[in-house]
């Protein structure tokens, strides 16, 4: 897993400069998808070194938030409406969009990014392998299926968009676990990214009636408003459908 670690952090400081350099919204996505599996390999050692990395990541990561959804909305909003009212709405958003890019520059440009990445390539030559071992992999990956199935019991009895959003989590932690583990089933993974696809359009609808509030009122909000809470109502009966006869998610009795 030491190998993994030196590959994602090749694959995070490549991407800061590509979004530097030309800000493309797949290159966020790489970035962010990277700094995750850097964390879940993290959450598995019980140390404070690790979990003050852990930490740090984590916060790189919060600052990226803004732009991928902005990012993500946009792309969806340029697919749902007319060019037209592409236009108007670009218009609307343009400032927000560009101050959530401006963000992301900010913080890739800073003296804290930078010594981080010398701590932490310092971290990964001094220390060797300071990634955990297959037996506390697979502990780690049992306990995050048993906490998924209890956090999916909260989310079917509950089914409010927090406790939709813990269990998106929960199959993130699994799927992250389940990959990095050798020799793990290929039909667990597949699950989790077959879930994560949906619950992750899903969590995008939730952000999105976020961000739309965040504007001005006008009718084209309203009109997108409908589309985005249709195609919520549509995505969770998705998830409820694939997750009736999936074999590792069952949910644990809700306390």
């Amino acid at each position: 897993m030491h190998v993994q670690l030196l590959e994602l952090s090749d694959t995070i400081e490549k991407t800061a400069l590509e979004l530097l350099k030309n800000y493309q919204p797949v290159d966020l996505h790489t970035f962010r998808v990277s700094i995750r599996r850097i964390r879940s390999i993290l959450k598995q050692m019980d140390n404070t070194r690790a979990r003050r990395y852990r930490k740090v990541w984590g916060g790189f990561a919060t600052v990226t938030n803004q732009a991928r959804d902005w990012d993500v909305f946009m792309q969806w909003a340029s697919r749902e409406l007319a060019p037209d009212e592409f236009e108007r709405f670009s218009q609307m958003t343009r400032e927000r969009l560009s101050s959530s890019h401006e963000a992301v520059f900010e913080v890739l440009r800073s003296a804290h990014w930078q010594r981080h990445l010398r701590e932490w390539r310092q971290l990964l030559t001094r220390s060797g392998d300071i990634s955990p071992n297959e037996t506390v992999q697979a502990i780690s990956l049992e306990l995050a299926l048993t906490k998924a199935r209890a956090t999916l019991g909260r989310a079917l009895s509950i089914g409010d968009d927090r406790s939709w959003h813990k269990f998106r989590i929960a199959v993130k932690d699994v799927r992250y676990l389940a990959d990095a583990l050798p020799g793990e089933s290929l039909a667990l993974i597949e699950s989790c990214k077959k879930l994560q696809t949906v619950l992750g359009k899903w969590h995008d609808t939730v952000v999105q009636l976020s961000l739309l509030d965040e504007l001005e009122g006008a009718a084209l909000n309203e009109q997108l408003s409908a589309a985005i809470r249709t195609r919520q109502k549509r995505l969770l009966s998705q998830i409820r459908d694939m997750l009736s006869d999936d074999p590792y998610f069952y949910p644990e009795p809700v306390q």
